[in-house]
């Protein structure tokens, strides 16, 4: 069928989609915008931070970073330096890994259809990266709720959107996230 018939298909897909709310705005990091992008700013500024803001000048490939996932005022300004360092890819998929706190849900969890909603917007898992990944592991589960406390994965996010602000939503996608009982 022609483009202009599956657009109405396509819409209501994406209104289906299950959307992945905040667990810890307002709390590990400002709940309102324009606060945590200003407080991001001054992560990447900060003297225990890269002390600058990305991209970085730097033409190495980066194939993974370890990055800590307390509330920004604990880690942010460490945690920058793994953005800083990753701020010029050109991979439009983030695989993020995180422990499970709570031990709610699954002990190995990544969820499809669904995006995570953050106060810079939403980013959108990407399901077909996800299923890879279950299908090569072998131990994951596909589980929304096993996130629905959980911030390791949630603290990310918006330093991601913010590393990529030029990004949309949907060209960079966060894919096989994944969270584990430890």
């Amino acid at each position: 069928p022609p483009r202009s018939t599956l657009f109405p298909y396509t819409t209501l897909f994406r209104s289906l989609m299950e959307v992945r709310t905040p667990a810890v705005s307002g709390t590990f990091y400002p709940g309102d915008e324009n606060e945590l992008k200003d407080l991001i700013h001054e992560c990447f500024l900060h003297e225990l931070g890269p002390g600058k803001i990305p991209p970085t000048d730097s033409d190495q490939k980066i194939y993974g970073v370890i990055c800590p996932h307390a509330g920004f005022v604990y880690s942010g300004p460490v945690a920058c330096h793994s953005f800083y360092a990753i701020s010029l890819s050109k991979s439009k998929l983030a695989i993020i890994t995180g422990p499970n706190h709570y031990g709610i849900g699954q002990n190995v969890a990544s969820m499809v259809d669904s995006s995570w909603k953050t106060p810079l917007g939403l980013v959108e898992v990407d399901s077909e990266s996800a299923l890879e990944l279950r299908e090569y592991l072998g131990i994951l589960e596909l589980d929304s709720f096993s996130h629905s406390k959980e911030h390791s994965i949630e603290v990310q996010i918006p330093m991601l959107q913010e590393t990529f602000p030029n990004e949309r939503s949907e060209e960079r996608r966060v894919g096989k996230e994944c969270r584990s009982r430890w």
